[in-house]
């Protein structure tokens, strides 16, 4: 059984928002669009705070039966997936003036608060 924790995807979609809230877009109709996704964004934050506060993150995952092969292929979509995240993010962090040394320190920043929450 794959499972992702529902909670991590949502606050990953909050965040994103939270940055593209900060950037100014010129085409309209670009614009628009990110704007709609922000508010959508809002939505789905409050659903993770919901979950976060009924303390159901074990509970919120999006899971799915599938066969050997099939789990196999979606690991290696999964792991796509994930690498793309990574390389938009170096990217986004580049354009800032950061190297991969400050990602990493903000990686390990992270790591640790994850850690404590965790343990509360």
């Amino acid at each position: 059984m794959n499972e992702v924790n529902i909670i991590s995807l949502l606050g990953l979609a909050e965040n994103v928002a939270e940055v593209l809230d900060q950037v100014e877009i010129k085409d309209k109709d670009i614009s628009s669009s990110v704007r709609a996704f922000i508010c959508e964004a809002a939505i789905l934050g409050c659903a993770k705070n919901k979950f976060t506060q009924e303390n159901i993150a074990n509970q919120a995952c999006i899971s799915s039966e599938t066969s050997p092969k099939d789990r196999a292929m979606s690991e290696k979509a999964f792991e796509k997936a994930l690498a793309d995240t990574f390389y938009y993010l170096q990217a986004l962090a580049s354009s800032r003036g950061l190297t991969i040394e400050d990602l990493t320190q903000i990686a390990q920043m992270s790591y640790k608060q994850a850690i404590k929450r965790k343990n509360k």
